[in-house]
């Protein structure tokens, strides 16, 4: 019963864990979203203010990779790239 209770225990550990990592991806991918956004907010304005808000998106990024979140640094790209992609076709072929 111990060794039942043991196994238990393990899987659901394991199981916690891959919870969360698939949490943190989600949160990546609302970041990314919200990057755009805000790169996409100011296109059209100052360039000095869109090469801002690009470079922080681009920051956020490399902030996961720092943290050896490859997942997150991928998830937090496509989502940004896909945002842009699906609101503002000249951006996106500025930028991409």
């Amino acid at each position: 019963m111990k060794r039942i209770m043991f196994i238990l225990i393990c899987l659901a550990s394991v199981v916690g864990c891959g919870v969360s990592e698939d949490a943190a991806v989600v949160e990546a991918r609302n970041e990314g979203r919200k990057a755009a956004f805000n790169v996409l907010r100011c296109y059209g304005g100052e360039d000095f203010v869109l090469e801002s808000s690009v470079l922080d998106a681009r920051i956020k990024q490399l902030s996961y990779l720092e943290a050896g979140d490859t997942a997150c640094a991928k998830a937090f790209d496509e989502e940004f790239r896909q945002y842009i992609i699906d609101n503002n076709d000249r951006l996106a072929k500025e930028l991409f």
